[in-house]
């Protein structure tokens, strides 16, 4: 059920299914995402009560007042948190919403049960696709806010954009993520975006604390946006595990029943 909140005076929108548990997970969506890319791996979890949370300045929520940085993300979470009266939950996050988590766990680790990242993005990636996307990005924020919004939120940008990302050959599927990316594109503010992009350029992938909880990340082997397989950053964590799967960037919305079932047999 889709549920309204009011939190330091912004109307923000997210996704709330009771399953009658004593834990809550909560998922956070990727750059220019909403509750819905998360919507079909979340219904595996039957033992958790599951929050989808539309970011501020994404989906159906207001922006910040400040910067939308992973830094305030992290602190607008705390705030989400605090305003539902839960003290400790699981976290998941997808892409920049896995750069949210990873910011959040290291900023408020006392409030995380356990972590899940699937198909972060790291500044370290040297695949072609991670490159081109990134000076397209910068090309583009020479550009006034009108100017940029059309550069990067244009039907033809935003589909040429996903078809370079999306491995599936479902068409039912690939129809699904092109019309949701388009229209959170087109509902997402510039500035929004040009925060969330220099935030995440800007940002290493650390982990300040990473023996306090378990950690899994999820990447698709086919993952061009994400580098992290090809890193040595988390080798010596030992109660991280990495999971490669058959899949892409978008293997949450691509192959949610693998995806949905992992993450519950994580959790459980």
């Amino acid at each position: 059920m889709l549920e309204n909140i009011n939190i330091n005076d912004l109307n923000i929108k997210y996704w709330y299914q009771d399953n009658n548990s004593k834990e809550t997970t909560l998922f956070i969506h990727g750059l220019c995402g909403d509750h819905r890319g998360l919507l079909e791996c979340s219904r595996y979890l039957k033992t958790q009560n599951v929050i989808i949370l539309d970011l501020p300045g994404y989906g159906l929520s207001d922006p910040l007042k400040k910067t939308h940085d992973l830094e305030e993300y992290a602190d607008f979470i705390s705030d989400f948190l605090n305003k539902l009266g839960l003290e400790k939950i699981n976290l998941v996050g997808h892409s920049f919403g896995a750069s949210v988590s990873l910011k959040f766990f290291n900023k408020f680790p006392e409030k995380l049960i356990k972590l899940i990242l699937i198909s972060p993005v790291v500044s370290e990636t040297k695949t072609f696709s991670y490159k081109f996307a990134k000076s397209y990005f910068k090309l583009a924020t020479l550009f006034n806010d009108k100017i940029f919004h059309f550069l990067i939120c244009n039907k033809l940008i935003v589909y040429i954009t996903d078809i370079f990302i999306i491995k599936t050959k479902n068409k039912d599927t690939i129809h699904q993520i092109l019309s949701e990316d388009y229209e959170n594109y087109q509902r997402a503010k510039a500035q929004t975006i040009r925060d969330s992009f220099y935030s995440l350029d800007s940002e290493g992938f650390d982990f300040a604390n990473p023996n306090s909880i378990d950690i899994l990340v999820i990447i698709g082997k086919e993952d061009q946006l994400s580098g992290l397989k090809n890193l040595n950053l988390i080798s010596n964590i030992p109660n991280l595990k990495v999971s490669l799967k058959e899949g892409g960037h978008l293997i949450n919305q691509e192959r949610p029943s693998l995806i949905g079932k992992m993450i519950a047999r994580f959790l459980d």
